[in-house]
């Protein structure tokens, strides 16, 4: 049996966007911080192969898998605060 991998995530330091329309590069720094999380070894592999074969580090497919849900969590916030009020 695989002992569980221990992976560390450090999120980027710049966060580039396009602003809607702007054609401009906009930057902001944002402070970073380290989360570890415990998986099964087959697990940490497998996504580490689904980022490889996406091009993208296994970090930014955690961070844009992160993004994704942070963006559903506030999507609902808003409906129900919107609900509330009529």
């Amino acid at each position: 049996m695989r002992m569980p991998a221990s992976v560390e995530f450090a999120d980027a330091g710049m966060l580039g966007s396009r602003a809607h329309g702007a054609g401009r590069d906009h930057r902001r720094s944002r402070a970073m911080s380290t989360l570890t999380i415990r998986m099964p070894a087959t697990k940490h592999q497998r996504l580490k192969d689904l980022a490889r074969a996406r091009g993208m580090s296994f970090n930014k497919l955690v961070e844009e898998w992160v993004t994704v849900a942070l963006a559903q969590l506030d999507a609902e916030k808003h409906y129900r605060l919107r609900a509330a009020r009529g």
